[in-house]
């Protein structure tokens, strides 16, 4: 009686858990169709738009005659910036729709607004590793650069740059909740980062008088590692693991308990999305 006992409450914990999987992974299959069915182009639409944003790059260090950094190829070297900046920005869009969340699914009363959010995630993460693989590869084929020093490096680190927007995203969610205003400042926010995380600089190119922000931007932290994982030829002096682990499960904690205060206000709400919240537009982002 006292081993069944013991281990009762594991039982219901495997079971809880094997369940939240089961529903995690519906969830991603039908919010990756419903992703990419809801547009017209769908994956072509948002390939297209990240080469623009590295041929804007490019052309942008080509005519201030910087075409390399530390015998990094230009286009490698930007195409890893724009990745990590992307896949932060769109897993934060994803994770920041508490509204629809709960809305697209209120038949099905087991799921919860997290696991909307949590797939919604997987699919954007899952989409922009292996597009970043992709055009890596595609890169080593065609001779613009080597292959990857460090593969796992640079997958680890689109993950980590993914579950720091999964973060951020909950909290920018649980602010727009009650202060439906700051979407306007979260997509100002975002351009602002655009430029000062590293995307098309490393290190060594930071003015003094601005290393002291620079540093402190997480972002650029990945942008760091992820290059350090990429090239041979560049190691980065200040990309820091710690600061990373910090920020991560800071955002995480401070996420997940917004998400679940805000919970209960969507549910009693059950308020359909609207156009100034539809989580697979990420206009303006």
């Amino acid at each position: 009686m006292t081993i069944w006992a013991n281990e009762r409450p594991e039982g219901w914990f495997v079971a809880a858990a094997r369940n939240q999987v089961r529903t995690v992974i519906a969830l991603v299959g039908t919010e990756a169709s419903a992703r990419f069915a809801r547009k017209t182009f769908g994956v072509v639409e948002e390939v297209g738009g990240l080469a623009i944003v590295v041929a804007g790059l490019a052309a942008l260090r080509y005519f201030t005659g910087s075409r390399s950094h530390h015998g990094m190829p230009m286009v490698p070297f930007l195409t890893c910036g724009v990745f990590i900046f992307w896949t932060f920005k769109t897993t934060l869009a994803q994770s920041s729709t508490f509204a629809s969340a709960k809305s697209r699914y209120e038949f099905m009363p087991r799921v919860t607004q997290l696991d909307v959010l949590i797939a919604r995630s997987i699919v954007n993460t899952l989409f922009y590793v292996g597009l970043a693989l992709g055009a890596f590869t595609a890169f080593y084929f065609v001779g613009i650069s080597d292959w990857m020093e460090q593969p796992l490096v640079v997958v680890a680190v689109l993950l980590v740059a993914s579950l720091l927007g999964f973060g951020v995203g909950m909290i920018f969610g649980a602010i727009n909740t009650f202060a439906p205003f700051f979407r306007t400042i979260q997509h100002v926010l975002m351009r602002v980062l655009m430029f000062t995380s590293g995307v098309h600089f490393i290190w060594p190119e930071v003015p003094y008088m601005f290393r002291w922000i620079i540093i402190e931007n997480p972002l650029f932290h990945l942008c760091e590692f992820i290059r350090s994982g990429y090239f041979v030829a560049y190691e980065s002096p200040v990309a820091s693991s710690l600061y990373i682990g910090v920020w991560i499960a800071s955002t995480l904690a401070i996420g997940l308990m917004c998400e679940r205060l805000c919970r209960p206000f969507y549910e009693r709400d059950r308020r359909r999305a609207t156009e100034n919240e539809d989580p697979f537009a990420l206009d303006g982002l």
